[in-house]
């Protein structure tokens, strides 16, 4: 049936969801494959967390899969959090 649900990817090229089904794709030889391009997804935080949404939707992930992704995403919100409040400090 070919690929169901395209990989994603931003405008820069970094794969964003899908990398076992790009896996499959090399696998398979192909050489051209539909793709979604995603220009709301700009920094890591919003990276990853794009990729746990789409890893709900498919094949669970490994326990060390998620532990690795939640301890990234924790780390980058805790960083993301200290710099918002840093921004609403009065100077």
């Amino acid at each position: 049936d070919g690929l169901l649900q395209p990989i994603t990817i931003t405008p820069d090229g970094l794969l964003v969801c899908g990398v076992r089904r790009l896996a499959a794709i090399k696998q398979l030889g192909w050489r051209t494959v539909n793709v979604w391009v995603r220009s709301a997804i700009s920094d890591r935080l919003g990276h990853l967390l794009a990729e746990q949404d789409d890893n709900q939707l498919h094949k669970t992930l490994t326990p060390l899969e998620a532990a690795g992704l939640y301890r990234e995403i924790k780390t980058l919100m805790a960083e993301d959090a200290a710099r918002r409040e840093a921004a609403g400090q009065f100077t």
